[in-house]
């Protein structure tokens, strides 16, 4: 494509996906996001591994906690490594049942005392995590004054709220400091 007005040939915004674009990434971002989800059931199942070997050696709490792992292993925040271990801790052993669905899923559902049952649904319907949470946020007896919307917001601003990449750069602390 040229920009008639200079006879130069014209540059899609390079900020902006274009259909063609998404097409051939789609495969890519798939691979992408399996991949991590699996990174995060293995970093889950070693960090809790490692956290009971020393439970299990009578170590003191604090050479076991979530920042003492993050200041082992650098680059990453002892929030990131406590998710990692509770949704492990989890669901763990049955996530495995739902092989349709990303790590980030369960960490969505993590507080739920109903999460296997909507997880199951996200795995059969392909639900997306928001799609996940609004159709638990729709099935609830609300309280009054709440809304599906207002239950859907509180659930994202947690999700967001805990949903850091956690890592670190080289300058910053494993604390969070």
């Amino acid at each position: 494509m040229q920009d008639s007005t200079t006879d130069e040939p014209k540059l899609a915004n390079d900020s902006q996906p274009t259909e063609f674009s998404d097409a051939a990434s789609k495969p890519f971002v798939g691979r992408w996001h399996q991949l991590a989800s699996e990174t995060n059931w293995e970093k889950g199942r070693i960090i809790l591994q490692w956290r009971n070997a020393l439970i299990e050696a009578k170590a003191p709490s604090s050479q076991y906690s979530d920042e003492a792992w993050a200041n082992r292993v650098g680059f990453v925040t002892c929030q990131h490594v406590g998710r990692l271990r509770r949704v492990f801790e989890r669901f763990g052993e049955t996530y495995g049942e739902y092989p349709k669905l990303y790590w980030s899923h369960f960490w969505a559902a993590i507080e739920w005392d109903d999460a296997e049952l909507w997880l199951e649904g996200a795995s059969n319907s392909r639900w997306s995590i928001s799609q996940m949470c609004r159709m638990r946020a729709e099935s609830m007896q609300l309280a009054d004054g709440q809304t599906t919307e207002s239950v859907m917001a509180i659930e994202s601003e947690r999700i967001q709220a805990e949903s850091d990449d956690g890592f670190l750069d080289s300058t910053s602390s494993a604390s969070g400091n």
